[in-house]
């Protein structure tokens, strides 16, 4: 309607005035009578139109409005005005946050209102940018120099090997040192082993000889590290371990029974011995190995007895062996401090005999003795 009542006043003439006026001519005050007629031209056709049936075609437009929705949101109206309502700053004219239609409203942005960028663009974080900005390269290590700073390290085939390792014998592999073979216990001895090209570690067992004379011997201490064993006596290529950390025994009571426990792996010591002493040897069985040492000085001999059906052997300065009666035992003539000798067990056809050598003699002699029982 009102597009028809701007049509009218831009077409029509004004006849009251006796001639064709355009409206937009006329005055401003200008008073039109009911009776006043506008021509209407439409094509090469002419109507005319009193003022008083205009004014019925516009009285029959209903008043502009706005919806309870449109008002309380977006717009205001004063007569015929519309205006912009004032707005919360940094909202946005947007649907619910429910995520189901409806009418839109001014609100604060939420997660769901940004699309997810995730596959076009790296998320802001200060360390993934860091990595980023390095140049990769094969066999490359990037690291952290620092908050949110990065390098490279130039590597090489063989430490990203080692640095993937499985576990710690792998990694040892990885850098062409010593693997682990089973488990170690405290204080046993360690020999290697090379299996499938791999150097391996392992416990001896029950070895009891090196076969070289300038081996360094390796033991595992209380604390789980490898060492090199401590009081390990070695003479010739094939000589037997018999210190390797020794324990103790007193031995300075005559006809002592020794224990399989007290000639394995220790050192015998005569301190207190008055007079000649004899200690009696256990029956001979594999791994059996021991040190006799004179602690004090004492006029008498001081030795050990092999059991009723064991032998022991004496190897002389020279090298030579001879063999003792079973029953038989070695003696160390006017022992001196500093004085010392080794025995051990070995394997004689189908049974285990001893075999004793001295290490160190001074002025005393070092010889079989016989049967004290």
């Amino acid at each position: 309607m009102k597009r028809i009542f701007i049509l009218l006043m831009t077409l029509f003439a004004f006849t009251a005035y006796g001639a064709d006026v355009k409206i937009s001519n006329l005055p401003e005050a200008t008073t039109l009578a009911d009776t006043d007629v506008f021509p209407v031209v439409a094509g090469t056709t002419t109507s005319k139109v009193q003022v008083t049936n205009l004014k019925t075609i516009l009285a029959t437009h209903n008043a502009i409005t706005l919806s309870s929705d449109l008002g309380a949101n977006l717009l205001g109206l004063s007569t015929q005005q519309l205006t912009l309502d004032n707005q919360t700053a940094n909202y946005v004219f947007a649907g619910p946050t429910t995520g189901s239609a409806a009418a839109p409203s001014f609100r604060a942005l939420v997660a769901a209102d940004i699309p997810s960028l995730v596959a076009t663009y790296q998320p802001l974080d200060g360390e993934l940018t860091a990595l980023a900005g390095l140049t990769s390269a094969a066999d490359a290590i990037p690291y952290f120099t620092g908050s949110g700073t990065a390098g490279v390290i130039s590597s090489s085939a063989d430490i990203v090997s080692f640095l993937g390792s499985a576990d710690n014998a792998a990694a040892l592999t990885a850098l062409g040192s010593w693997g682990v073979s089973g488990s170690i216990t405290d204080e046993q001895l360690i020999c290697s082993e090379t299996t499938g090209g791999t150097n391996l570690l392992k416990s001896c067992g029950a070895k009891t000889t090196i076969n070289a004379a300038a081996s360094t011997l390796l033991c595992k201490d209380s604390a789980g590290e490898v060492e090199a064993c401590g009081g390990v006596t070695i003479s010739g290529t094939t000589s037997p371990i018999v210190n390797v950390n020794p324990q103790e025994v007193d031995g300075h009571t005559t006809s002592t029974d020794l224990t399989a426990a007290q000639v394995s792996n220790t050192v015998i010591h005569n301190i207190g011995q008055d007079g000649n002493t004899v200690l009696i040897l256990p029956t001979a069985a594999a791994g059996y190995s021991f040190l006799v040492n004179i602690g004090e000085a004492d006029a008498g001999y001081f030795g050990v007895e092999a059991g009723a059906s064991d032998a022991i052997y004496l190897i002389a300065a020279a090298g030579t062996v001879a063999a003792g009666a079973d029953g038989a035992g070695v003696v160390m003539t006017a022992a001196q401090v500093g004085q010392s000798f080794a025995c051990w067990t070995f394997k004689h056809t189908d049974d285990y005999d001893w075999m004793c050598k001295a290490i160190s003699i001074g002025t005393s002699t070092f010889e079989a003795h016989a049967s004290t029982e």
